[in-house]
């Protein structure tokens, strides 16, 4: 497997385990930006810059990492 296919291929593990977490994640970092790795928040900042640096900080390439918005509430967006 490429490196490229093998880096998507963990990006689509670690958001997949973040959608299945939110319920849990949303009741400690609700109206954060985190950063979720290995199935576990490893950072989190009030905004994307912070969490952007912090990731830096620990020489994680942020491109390759799933960092989301954690919504206060439910939001529905019809298209």
């Amino acid at each position: 497997m490429s490196d490229t296919l093998t880096s998507l291929v963990e990006y689509e593990r670690e958001f997949k385990t973040f959608i299945k977490n939110l319920d849990k994640i949303k009741k400690k970092y609700k109206g954060k930006v985190v950063l979720v790795k290995n199935g576990k928040v490893l950072i989190a900042g009030n905004t994307i810059e912070e969490v952007v640096e912090k990731a830096r900080e620990m020489k994680l390439d942020p491109a390759k990492e799933v960092i989301q918005f954690v919504p206060e509430k439910e939001t529905t967006l019809i298209i």
